[in-house]
Order: C-alpha cells, then sequence, then structure tokens
C-alpha cells in the first residue's frame, strides 16, 4: 500500500457474494467477499464492501459492482481456504449495504480502491 485516504462523507456501498469461492478481482485487486452477510438488514453490521464504481471482472468483462447481481464473476482462488488457482467463473449476488465511512487506498502500481474502514486485504 502507498497511501490510504479517509473519504469525509458516507456514501452507498455494495459488496458481492461468490458462495462457492468467497474471492473476485476488484479494481485488479484479489479480495474476499462478506460470505456470511446475504442480505443488508442495519447500520450495525460489520460487511465490507465497496463503492458503486468498483470495477469487477466478470465472464463479460469489466463491470461496475452496481451492475454485477448475477453475473459470473472470475474466481481465482478454489476457496478462502483454500487458495490453488484455479481462475473459474461463479455466480455472484449483490448486497447493497447502505451509506458507510469509506477510504480510498492506492497500491505502489497506482491502482486507487475506495473500501470499507474494516476491509480486509492480503499484502
Amino acid at each position: 500500500m502507498l497511501k490510504i485516504e479517509k473519504l469525509s462523507y458516507k456514501i452507498p456501498v455494495y459488496d458481492i457474494t461468490v458462495e462457492k469461492t468467497h474471492n473476485f478481482f476488484a479494481n485488479d485487486i484479489l479480495v474476499h467477499n462478506c460470505a456470511e452477510i446475504i442480505e443488508y438488514s442495519s447500520e450495525e453490521e460489520t460487511a465490507v464492501c465497496f463503492t458503486a464504481d468498483t470495477k469487477i471482472l466478470t465472464k463479460n468483462g469489466y463491470k461496475d459492482i452496481v451492475d454485477c447481481d448475477g453475473e459470473d464473476v472470475l474466481a481465482p482462488l478454489e476457496s478462502d481456504e483454500d487458495f490453488t488457482k484455479t481462475y473459474k467463473y461463479e455466480n455472484a449476488k449483490l448486497i447493497k449495504n447502505g451509506k458507510r465511512k469509506v477510504f480510498e487506498i492506492t497500491t505502489s502500481a497506482g491502482v486507487r480502491i475506495k473500501a470499507t474502514e474494516n476491509h480486509p486485504f492480503l499484502v
């Protein structure tokens, strides 16, 4: 990571659940989905999320996360416990998680992603 900047306002955030593998690419960064949350219900949920403009790699190319409900997304690892590379496509379910505090993360390669404060990243 090169830089982490807290945005000064809450904005709508989203996640997708990829049931079998729990991983996908968001802005070309390998991420893990909220396997335990399948539907937004309250501000108190600890959902990990991205902003609407986050690009997800699907079978049909890159799409904004808000357009990925029912899409087949690239799941490069076997599961969240088995890191065997598989590069298969799995169906995704979009989860709208209300408005949350968001941070913009910039990698040393210049890739940017906006995520909730509790979103884990492997570095």
